[in-house]
């Protein structure tokens, strides 16, 4: 009992060795269908193993009905007998004239062309070609001049220079300063004496709308940047007041420079030597509004241009048929003045009684001039003389 366990044992150990044994000598003598074909002309003999290399064989044992399903054996591979899968980013398209099957499986991979570094930096500096750089800076162009195109059909402003006394009485209406687009605005604080008035601090308060930066001790620019209006604040050094101006865009005129004149003077006198000149040195008219036309030299119509010879930069009119203004960067000296106003530069003008020589102080000389073409009528002519007989008979 035990040798007929033991023959069964070793039975169904064998059979399955000799099932592998049998399938590897049919592998080693596998002859492909097509050659066999060739060959003989006829199809392979029952009892031989049918497919193709790395295909599932089917084995028909010899005298099997081919009505019967043969067995299918899968082949084993052996290790190293297939080329591993190339990576997707390095399989090339198959070139032209190649057959996709002359490799195993593969198109064969082709070198990549050498780089042109040039055209590559070129391409990342400037991409464009010239056509198209000539046809963008064209397109360009013509929409920049659009945009400067006066759309609202009215005159540019006109630029305008002025001088003005700041009103500080309670309840004064600020000062208004107008600006355009690329059109800046310069303001200069002096004395009623002339003398440039220190800024010691200042307030945007639409920095949004308006840039504005301090360019000197007493010099302050405005530029727009967007339509709108704004109030400014300056406080002046020692000026217990601070100076409050509106900022708004220009229309018909823009203001290129505005000399604010404070009705002040710095350290709260005038000075020595501008007093010593003033025909009433008691009450001398520092700030006179009524001499800015002659500053700006545009007087009044009715007022007659003289001559004036011996001394350079000088400008003079008769204002009335006794009294003159004369136009200096100096210090006038004779005849004393009776009212005066002078701008931050130095250029002052001055309203004197009619005389033919005028003496002016520049850069530490006194120099004289000449002055003609007075008109005096009759009236003028017969007042002059009785006063000058008063005067005679006083004297006797």
């Amino acid at each position: 009992m035990m040798q007929m366990q033991l023959r069964v044992s070793l039975s169904s150990l064998v059979a399955p060795l000799l099932v592998v044994a049998i399938v590897q000598v049919a592998q080693a003598q596998y002859i492909p269908p097509q050659a066999a074909a060739q060959s003989s002309g006829q199809m392979p003999p029952a009892g031989q193993a049918q497919g193709a290399p790395g295909q599932p064989m089917q084995y028909s044992p010899p005298g099997q009905s081919a009505a019967v399903k043969p067995f299918t054996f899968q082949p084993i591979p052996h290790p190293g007998s297939l080329p591993p899968a190339p990576h997707a980013a390095s399989m090339q398209p198959v070139q032209p004239g190649v057959q996709p099957g002359a490799y195993p499986g593969y198109p064969a991979a082709l070198p990549p062309p050498p780089p042109d570094l040039v055209q590559m930096g070129l391409d990342s500096v400037a991409p464009m070609s010239p056509e198209q750089v000539r046809k963008f800076m064209e397109e360009l162009f013509r929409r920049q001049m659009a945009a400067r195109e006066n759309f609202t059909n009215r005159p540019a402003p006109k630029p305008v220079t002025s001088v003005q006394t700041l009103d500080l009485s309670p309840g004064a209406t600020p000062p208004v300063v107008r600006v355009a687009v690329g059109q800046g605005s310069v303001l200069s604080f002096s004395d009623a004496a002339g003398r440039p008035w220190e800024i010691v601090d200042n307030i945007n308060f639409h920095g949004n709308a308006f840039d504005v930066k301090l360019i000197g001790p007493h010099l302050y620019t405005i530029a727009l940047k967007e339509p709108a209006a704004a109030n400014i604040t300056v406080v002046l050094k020692d000026l217990p007041r601070p100076i409050v101006i509106t900022a708004v865009p220009a229309q018909n005129e823009v203001d290129y420079l505005v000399e604010f004149t404070v009705p002040r003077f710095i350290g709260g006198r005038p000075p020595a030597a501008a007093l010593a000149t003033a025909s009433d040195p008691s009450a001398p008219n520092f700030n006179a509004e009524a001499l800015l036309n002659y500053l700006y030299r545009t007087p009044p119509k009715d007022a007659i241009a003289l001559q004036v010879n011996g001394v350079s930069n000088v400008m003079a009119w008769q204002s009335s048929p006794t009294t003159m203004v004369v136009r200096t960067d100096g210090l006038l000296i004779l005849p004393a003045w009776l009212r005066r106003h002078v701008a931050t530069d130095g250029m002052g003008v001055y309203e004197v009684p009619l005389s033919p020589i005028i003496s002016i102080a520049r850069g530490g000389q006194v120099v004289r001039a000449t002055i003609s073409g007075f008109v005096v009528n009759a009236t003028t002519a017969k007042a002059n003389a009785m006063s000058v007989n008063v005067s005679s008979g006083a004297s006797k």
